[in-house]
């Protein structure tokens, strides 16, 4: 399985901003700088994180990002599904007579790795932004 940066860049920006918007939006500037994320790339995860409703947008000169729902009800499930365009679950590499992996084709295994892909997105949805924090605060 393969989850790119996109994911680790999402999580990280969006458990810094559960962390810093409690009072006011949060800048993607101190964001990136906080936690040592490009600027660029980072705007073009919040468009996608604001397109699916995990962040808001708030403009003016005091603008930034706040959450719009609390950090318990965002899961890493909706993080992953609102960054990657291609989740990658590539469990089977066979090549095909065509060259292409036989996971775009019918597989005796196609079965086992669609548990396994049910049962990670299931997992993925019991981790949420909360107990990121929560868990993992000496590290953030």
């Amino acid at each position: 399985m393969h989850i790119s940066t996109k994911t680790g860049y999402a999580v990280k920006a969006l458990t810094d901003l559960a962390l810093h918007a409690s009072s006011a939006p949060v800048s993607l500037p101190e964001i990136c700088e906080r936690q040592k994320l490009p600027l660029k790339y980072t705007e073009q995860l919040f468009r996608k994180l604001r397109i699916h409703g995990l962040v808001r947008g708030i403009h003016g000169s005091r603008g930034g990002y706040i959450l719009p729902r609390p950090p318990a009800s965002i899961t890493l499930q909706d993080i992953i599904a609102a960054v990657e365009d291609d989740i990658g679950y590539k469990f089977c590499y066979l090549k095909s007579e065509n060259d292409k992996y036989c996971r775009n084709y019918p597989c005796r295994y196609s079965r086992l790795w669609n548990d396994i892909r049910k049962k990670l997105e299931k997992f993925f949805s019991t981790v949420n932004l909360e107990q990121i924090i929560t868990e993992h605060q000496e590290n953030l």
